[in-house]
């Protein structure tokens, strides 16, 4: 097997690993989409064959990208939500800076070629913002939502 072959199949692996699966999502039990505050992305001129609805009890307070919903998966301990992306670090500085506009402080900021990676937190929620390209899902913005449990 030829070095390259090696390498991108390393590469792949990592990120479904990544990821979190290697499967299609389950359909959503939610109700409408668009129940987070949504901002204008660089995704409103291409979008993917259909759109997913948000999980329905996703928070209300968390402004999201106006995009397709290409996973939506509520985790029981806190929500996965992609979005449909033309281009991704433009779409993750724009989804960057929303967050922290409403109140989210940025704890870390990462990015390796074009993957991008930064973690947000507020009293709430702290929020994982990642973007790039999925081999899945394609070019997206993903945002992993938990909550933070008040002891």
């Amino acid at each position: 097997m030829a070095k390259g072959t090696i390498v991108a199949a390393v590469a792949i692996a990592v990120s479904l690993a990544l990821a979190g699966c290697a499967t299609e999502p389950p359909a959503p039990e939610s109700t409408s989409a668009g129940t987070a505050t949504p901002i204008e992305s660089s995704s409103a001129t291409s979008t993917p064959s259909e759109s997913l609805d948000l999980p329905k009890d996703f928070p209300k307070d968390i402004p999201l990208l106006d995009g397709d919903v290409v996973v939506s998966n509520d985790l029981g301990t806190g929500w996965v939500v992609w979005l449909h992306s033309i281009d991704a670090a433009s779409d993750f500085a724009a989804a960057s800076e929303v967050l922290t506009a409403a109140g989210f402080e940025n704890t870390v900021t990462t990015a390796d070629g074009d993957a991008f990676f930064a973690a947000f937190t507020n009293d709430a929620y702290q929020i994982q913002l990642t973007a790039g390209d999925d081999p899945t899902y394609g070019v997206s913005v993903g945002y992993t939502v938990y909550p933070i449990t008040q002891e």
